[in-house]
């Protein structure tokens, strides 16, 4: 049975993300047999990025 796994990751493009995974070890060593990369914009939750400018000082605040 194939092992699965979901990745989250916050990057600026698609190219920083490439970078990231070919310096995982996992990758490297060739133990990924297959990957897929979906861009995800959450609309509501803990992951979305804060827009408005009091939510942005709050996150700061918060995340510290």
């Amino acid at each position: 049975m194939k092992k699965k796994a979901l990745l989250i990751f916050h990057v600026k493009d698609r190219n920083e993300l490439q970078i990231l995974l070919e310096n995982d070890p996992y990758w490297y060593e060739g133990l990924v047999a297959d990957c897929s990369i979906n861009e995800w914009d959450p609309m509501f939750g803990s992951l979305q990025m804060p827009r408005h400018k009091l939510m942005i000082k709050l996150s700061k605040l918060l995340n510290k």
